[in-house]
């Protein structure tokens, strides 16, 4: 059997990483238009974006069955409930002249609210958790008077309506739309769980009849939402070895894409060892 040459060991080992690992995305997604005249009082704006800045809060609640090694975590269930803050459009590295964020009468707010479950194990300096389901809902708030918290919470996953985030002021907020969470996207939690990093892949967006008239184009709209992005401080620091409830904060960005993005570095990789196998083909013939 002929040797691989270093050509092949790099690509097979370039293409494992790319589907093993997680290479959390990085960039802007598909443009789409804002039209902010379709809020009520607020002047006609339009522009088009590829992309919004967020901030958020949550409350992340972590079981602990005790079933792994030294009572690590070794994939115990997780939910966690935020509130998110949108501040600004971007369009590459601008920021687009918006009404987003102006005093009223003529500005608004838009904000967020979301659930999300699945899985955390201990990945030897921290957390990695792995999202497995979880909704997604967009609104704007026209008269910014909207103030948004994470859930308080009774009890580790106790499933009652406490765990939901809490919004106050919503009279006068219009839906945007709602999405479900993809089976992909993790987060990772570093050595003393106060710092880490994410990305939530979030489908099936849909838009309401207002969110089409804000978000105006295109209009078979991106149905992809990708939210990347750090956690900057997570309270009570939270354990490895114990169940704990914990309120996280962070920021973020967020960018639209009509199908999800397989990571660059696998599709790299797999391209790389097609294309070495294919000569070693062509040698043996």
């Amino acid at each position: 059997m002929k040797k691989l040459t270093n050509t092949v060991r790099t690509a097979i080992v370039v293409a494992m990483l790319g589907v093993t690992g997680s290479a959390l995305a990085v960039g802007t997604g598909e443009p789409f238009t804002i039209s902010e005249g379709a809020i009520a009082d607020t002047p006609i704006n339009t522009f088009v974006a590829d992309s919004f800045d967020f901030s958020y809060n949550a409350r992340i609640e972590q079981t602990n069955d005790g079933s792994g090694a030294g009572g690590l975590l070794d994939g115990d269930a997780f939910q966690e409930r935020g509130f998110l803050s949108v501040s600004s459009y971007k369009d590459g590295v601008n920021a687009p002249s918006s009404w987003l964020g102006s005093p009223e009468p003529v500005g608004y707010k838009m904000y967020g609210i979301f659930t999300l479950n699945g899985t955390g194990a201990f990945n030897g300096t921290g957390i990695t958790a792995s999202f497995t389901t979880g909704t997604l809902s967009l609104y704007i708030d026209k008269l910014s008077d909207g103030i948004g918290a994470a859930p308080t919470s009774d009890g580790v996953i106790d499933g009652v309506v406490s765990n939901a985030p809490v919004v106050s002021n919503t009279a006068d907020d219009e839906l945007i739309g709602t999405a479900t969470v993809l089976s992909s996207g993790e987060a990772h939690l570093f050595g003393g769980l106060a710092n880490g990093d994410y990305e939530v892949i979030w489908g099936n967006w849909a838009l309401t009849s207002f969110g089409a008239n804000y978000w105006s184009s295109p209009l078979a709209f991106h149905t992809i939402i990708n939210f990347n992005g750090n956690t900057t401080t997570v309270t009570p620091a939270g354990s490895v070895t114990a169940p704990f409830s914990s309120i996280a904060d962070g920021s973020g960005n967020a960018f639209f894409n009509r199908v999800p993005e397989p990571s660059g570095l696998a599709l790299l990789g797999i391209g790389l060892l097609g294309l070495s196998l294919s000569r070693i083909r062509k040698t043996r013939a």
